[in-house]
């Protein structure tokens, strides 16, 4: 029973709110970092927002479906400038099938672990961190490099420690490999495969195992790629740093202070979860300590960066949301118009360029392009009446969806 209440608790489903337009601190370049205040934003959402308002069109990618690539349900997603990557299958940006990168097993080049959700392409290699790190060539091949991230050499302890038994976040920046272990320290990997340099993010006992709302989800959250760099932000601090190869700058503070997750949550969250399963069996899971520090604050999930507009997807924060039966509540985004300083929030996104009813920003960014994805089967009925209309739907006239492999939306924002 006190592990059905853990996992319950883990997937606590986060949502928000927001409103109109706000002004934020004014930016000049040199001026890094800049304060932007979203409290307002979070409190106050809009109902919606027009995809107009932020992008020129939208394209609709499937993804090529033949036996060798035929996918599974899992939303594990990551992009580059060459390659859309779903698992390790690795697809072009038209939709075409290319290759798998590695394979799962227990010998050489191979992953041991059930899946392989983690994915990064660095200057004409690809890595996957899963028990351990593997390096493959640019066709997925694997190179003879490999590394377990249960060990540590001796030249190596004074930079780790300790072993990585919480690395939640997974990406790459100028021939460097960025491994965040949660909840304190961001750990850099040279192409050699050898730790170089990390980066605390906060104190932690670094013998203690976090179990707080540390997984990275199923797309990239702690770390989005901005450019040649990656973005790096951990919830329970307000900074966003720029990470260039190993050099950590900050660039955004993100402030909204009395509606932010406290730290007491994170450093007493074992103790206090021992008392909400005592709780929850005398029926006072609503009074749980647990309960009273959480509800009602605000957890950033993600944050993006355009060359025209910060993205930040956060949501309302309700423990043991479902065991208490406590309806979902919207995802909230979060812009902030880097030219006009201004902020606009909402709860939801309507497409008035191609009437998709569902679109949000699931996938992040990849350069100007805003990134959302659907299994076919579920948007049946409005595939096929976008067929009939739409001559860039045509394809889809006739087409019996159900094995179909997703189909990836790609949002071109205003330049």
């Amino acid at each position: 029973m006190k592990n059905t209440i853990f996992l319950c608790f883990t997937f606590i489903l986060i949502s928000c709110q927001d409103k109109s337009t706000y002004s934020a601190e004014s930016m000049e370049p040199e001026d890094m970092p800049v304060t932007i205040e979203i409290t307002e934003a979070l409190l106050n959402p809009q109902k919606e927002i027009l995809l107009s308002e932020l992008a020129d069109s939208v394209s609709y990618i499937p993804l090529e479906t033949k036996d060798e690539c035929l996918l599974q349900n899992y939303p594990f997603y990551s992009f580059s400038s060459r390659y859309i990557a779903y698992l390790n299958y690795c697809f072009d940006w038209s939709g075409k099938f290319l290759f798998k990168v590695g394979n799962l097993g227990q010998g050489p080049g191979e992953e041991p672990a059930d899946i392989m959700s983690k994915i990064t392409y660095c200057e004409d290699n690809f890595y996957t961190k899963g028990h351990k790190v593997i390096e493959y060539d640019s066709l997925g091949f694997f190179t003879g490099k490999e590394r377990s991230l249960f060990s540590v050499n001796k030249s190596e302890f004074v930079i780790t420690n300790k072993n990585l038994a919480n690395t939640v976040a997974f990406n790459s920046s100028k021939g460097k490999l960025l491994l965040y272990n949660f909840p304190d320290t961001v750990f850099v990997m040279n192409k050699n495969l050898e730790f170089v340099s990390k980066h605390f993010v906060m104190s932690w006992d670094k013998n203690k195992v976090s179990h707080f709302l540390s997984w990275d989800g199923p797309y990239d959250r702690f770390m989005t790629n901005y450019k040649e760099d990656v973005l790096f932000y951990n919830y329970f601090r307000d900074t966003v740093f720029q990470v260039s190869g190993a050099e950590f700058s900050p660039r955004w503070i993100i402030k909204f202070d009395e509606l932010k997750l406290p730290d007491e949550a994170l450093y007493k969250f074992e103790e206090l979860f021992d008392v909400a399963f005592k709780d929850f069996n005398s029926g006072q899971l609503d009074n749980t300590p647990l309960t009273k520090l959480m509800d009602h604050k605000y957890a950033i999930s993600n944050v993006y960066e355009s060359n025209n507009y910060v993205f930040i997807t956060a949501g309302e924060v309700i423990a043991f949301r479902p065991l208490r039966k406590v309806p979902a509540s919207p995802a909230v985004l979060i812009c902030y118009d880097k030219k006009k300083k201004k902020i606009k929030s909402t709860v939801k996104i309507k497409d008035d360029l191609t009437g998709y009813p569902n679109i949000f920003m699931r996938c992040g960014l990849v350069g100007e392009k805003m990134i959302d994805f659907f299994w076919p089967y579920e948007q049946e009925e409005w595939l096929k009446e976008k067929a009939k209309t739409d001559p860039r739907f045509s394809r889809f006239a006739g087409r019996d969806f159900s094995e179909d492999n997703p189909i990836v939306i790609v949002v071109h924002l205003k330049k």
